[in-house]
């Protein structure tokens, strides 16, 4: 989170505004499980309710800030992220160059 904070202020203009998205989801991502680490943490006894508080934070952890790093990555360098998706979008090597499937009118 925080080198995400640091690359984003050190943009300027629209260049902030690329990643705003990404950068507030993150933000909301993050603070979500602070905030049910802190209801875990808190919740005392071997209750069904203070078992439920490991058991939401568990969840959130695994399915929501699992992919933390990948939104980090791409709100500090957002320009490798579209260059690496570029590449995956390429076809396979198995088709020739010029092969009709991959050929595109031209306007």
């Amino acid at each position: 989170m925080t080198a995400a904070t640091e690359a984003l202020l050190q943009r300027a203009g629209e260049a902030r505004l690329q990643s705003a998205t990404a950068y507030l989801k993150l933000a909301g991502d993050v603070i979500g499980g602070w905030v049910l680490a802190e209801h875990a943490l808190a919740a005392t006894g071997d209750t069904a309710w203070a078992e439920s508080k490991a058991t939401m934070f568990n969840l959130y952890a695994d399915e929501l800030l699992s992919l933390s790093p990948g939104l980090a990555a791409a709100i500090i360098d957002p320009a490798a992220q579209l260059a690496s998706s570029h590449r995956a979008c390429r076809p396979s090597s198995k088709y020739a160059p010029n092969d009709a499937r991959f050929q595109f009118a031209s306007h």
